[in-house]
């Protein structure tokens, strides 16, 4: 498992490229993991953990991206 320093990285394309040759899974945040399976985000639906959209963009949210708790309450409706 990879953890993003400062929890930077996790959304840009070319580190997610970088880390995904060495990791199975990373983290961006230092909160408790929430949805491993990469679904429960109201804003940004998703049902899989890929890593890319069929146009190469980075999904939201994926295995090389799991959010913690405190950076998402907002996204899944804590406030």
């Amino acid at each position: 498992m990879f953890a993003y320093p400062y929890n930077q990285g996790s959304n840009t394309p070319i580190v997610v490229k970088t880390v995904t040759k060495q990791y199975d899974i990373a983290s961006s945040g230092a909160a408790p993991l929430m949805f491993l399976d990469c679904n429960g985000f109201a804003k940004h639906p998703q049902a899989d953990r890929r890593t890319y959209t069929p146009d190469g963009k980075l999904t939201y949210a994926n295995r090389y991206a799991i959010r913690g708790l405190s950076f998402d309450k907002i996204e899944i409706g804590f406030i």
